[in-house]
Formats: C-alpha cells, sequence, structure tokens
C-alpha cells in the first residue's frame, strides 16, 4: 500500500493567507479531512478533535465556527451525548481517501494494432449496415432529468406551513447556488434541528444565513450574532 495522505485545498491556505483562518483553524481542518469519507463527511467527537490539535474543546469550537464563516465546513450538532455532531467538508467530496495509494503510473506499453476489416462480400455487407446506423442513429426517449426523479421533501410535522416550506425550498436553491448541495443525511439532520426551533425561529434561522452567506445553519440571537448552541440549554459540538 503507498503512502497515506490528506488533501489541502487551496481556499483553505488561501484563506489563512489572507489572516481569515488560524494555524489552528487550517491544522483542525486537516485532521477532519482526514476522517472524512467519500461524500466529504466525518463524525469525530469534540473530545478526538482536542486530542489530535493538542488543544482545549473551547478552542475547537472557535475553531469549528471560523471554518463554518468560511464557507469551508458544514456542521449538524448531534443530538445529545453519544451521539457525535457531522461535519460537511465539501471540498473533500469524491476526493480519494487517505488510505488510497498515489496514482498508477501510464501503461507504456507498445499497443497492438487492429486487426484489419473482413472483406469477404458477406462481412462486407454488414460492415456497411453498421455504418449506415452510425450515420443516421436512431433516436432515443430522453432520460428523465434529476429535478424530476428527486424524490419529495418529507417535513416534521413541526414544519408542515406553507410558509417554512417556501424558506426550506429557497435553502435548497441557495445551497446548490453555492455548488454544496444538500446530501440526504444533512438535509434530515437539518430538519430535524430546526424543528426543535419551531416554525418562526427556523424561517429566520435560514433567511439569516441567506442573507449573510453561510453555508450552516446557526440559532438566531437578538444580537445579530450566530450561536453553535441550538438548544434552550448549552449543547457542546461533540456531545
Amino acid at each position: 500500500m503507498g503512502e497515506q495522505y490528506s488533501i489541502m485545498p487551496d481556499v483553505v491556505l488561501d484563506l489563512a493567507a489572507e489572516g481569515k483562518l488560524t494555524r489552528l483553524d487550517v491544522l483542525l481542518y486537516a485532521f477532519l479531512a482526514k476522517h472524512c469519507d467519500r461524500d466529504g463527511e466525518c463524525y469525530p467527537s469534540q473530545q478526538r478533535l482536542s486530542q489530535l490539535v493538542r488543544a482545549d474543546e473551547r478552542s475547537i469550537r472557535r475553531g469549528v465556527k471560523n471554518l463554518c464563516n468560511c464557507g469551508v465546513l458544514t456542521v449538524t450538532i448531534g443530538n445529545g451525548r453519544g451521539h457525535s455532531s457531522e461535519y460537511l467538508l465539501p471540498h473533500q467530496k469524491n476526493r480519494a481517501p487517505e488510505h488510497a495509494s498515489p496514482p498508477k503510473k501510464a501503461d507504456t506499453r507498445t499497443p497492438v494494432p487492429p486487426k484489419k476489416a473482413d472483406t469477404t462480400p458477406e462481412k462486407a455487407d454488414i460492415s456497411r449496415t453498421e455504418r449506415r446506423t452510425s450515420e443516421h442513429p436512431q433516436p432515443t426517449k430522453e432520460e428523465p432529468t434529476s429535478r424530476t426523479s428527486k424524490k419529495k421533501v418529507d417535513f416534521p410535522a413541526e414544519l408542515g406551513s406553507e410558509e417554512f416550506r417556501s424558506a426550506w425550498m429557497a435553502w435548497e436553491g441557495y445551497r446548490r447556488e453555492k455548488k454544496k448541495a444538500l446530501t440526504p443525511s444533512t438535509r434530515r439532520r437539518q430538519l430535524k434541528m430546526l424543528a426543535r426551533m419551531g416554525t418562526d425561529q427556523a424561517i429566520r434561522s435560514i433567511d439569516q444565513s441567506i442573507t449573510a452567506g453561510w453555508v450552516g445553519l446557526f440559532e438566531p440571537k437578538d444580537n445579530g450574532k450566530p450561536t453553535l448552541d441550538l438548544d434552550t440549554t448549552k449543547m457542546n459540538l461533540g456531545d
């Protein structure tokens, strides 16, 4: 097996060079990327991240918030103790996992020349038929587009109003414009989290994130500063 490695996207390095991310933020991103699967998702606990980065949990929470505000990380808070939060790194989607080997070298062997076509009358007739078919291909039925084949979103009972459905469709469209479309698991977790807020607060949370250009959802606050504490009592990211 080849040497193990993780991938650091240029956007993270650029943000660090501009002073928007600290060295701890970059190191935290690197360890999250190391844990990601092919969908760009991972579920390490806050305690585990604290051990890897060698920083206290308060610094970890601050680093996670910085990465979210810069658009390179989305967090879905876990539901209570023993349920780790979901971390989504959009730039790590479809990337090779850490245990993958480097790409193989190109095959330099001499290619075998193709066989000559059979010129017997019987074979020649078949060749002419194939040539006519290739020049005038038969029309095929159009495949259904991804929009029409999408499954219907199952909204929780607490979020069944038309006003919230309209806000949620705007959120889905906004995430697609950002090229960070929601995965099915992230969609379920965000809807579950918003259901705990109630319809009015959930709509405010969506409007707040779209207006600010964020890719994560946060509980709205009166002072205009979002927080990652998404329940009525304080909730740690690693719980």
